[in-house]
């Protein structure tokens, strides 16, 4: 099973089973690659210029283009202010 668990303000994802990636999204660009133009007029994101967020998903059949494999036994932190780190169990 994969678990993620959340404080608020720290993100932490075992991951030890089915696939389990993430994604970093920094700015326009990346909103506009992963939601396409339509996509991005429904977002309410008051300056996306400086939007910066981690995705973490798992179960995929095949890993996303753009996303970042998490090993198996491994654990991935997010916080904040920091981009995803991922170590050993």
């Amino acid at each position: 099973m994969n678990l993620l668990v959340t404080d608020g303000e720290h993100m932490v994802g075992v991951h030890r089973s089915v696939t389990m990636s993430y994604r970093m999204i920094k700015g326009r660009g990346d909103l506009e690659r992963m939601l396409g133009e339509d996509g991005l007029r429904r977002v309410r994101i008051p300056d996306m210029a400086t939007c910066h967020f981690c995705l973490v998903a798992s179960d995929f059949d095949q890993e996303p283009r753009g996303w970042t494999d998490v090993a198996m036994e491994n654990i991935i932190t997010v916080t904040r202010k920091d981009d995803p780190t991922v170590e050993s169990l």
